[in-house]
């Protein structure tokens, strides 16, 4: 089910029929969908679409910027988890 609605709301996205003033719109449904599940690196993807809106943004620039550095910090945690697994 997440899957489709992700689906449906990039394909808006893409097509530039995403209202970024109404209170549900596809970027917030991504944004909050992607939080929930941790996935920072969609996040910022999503972000960044945004970010073409409003490219002088400080705090878009920002949230960006943390996202980034917690999917890296993800990321390398997941390798170290990998990585003690396989010497067990």
């Amino acid at each position: 089910y997440l899957r489709e609605i992700e689906e449906i709301c990039w394909s808006l996205i893409n097509r530039g029929e995403g209202e970024l003033t109404f209170d549900r719109n596809p970027y917030r449904t991504l944004i909050e969908m992607y939080d929930l599940k941790g996935d920072y690196r969609r996040e910022a993807e999503v972000l960044k679409a945004v970010q073409r809106s409003y490219p002088n943004d400080p705090d878009l620039k920002k949230r960006i910027a943390q996202l980034e550095s917690l999917s890296q910090a993800g990321a390398g945690a997941a390798h170290s988890d990998s990585i003690r697994r396989q010497s067990k």
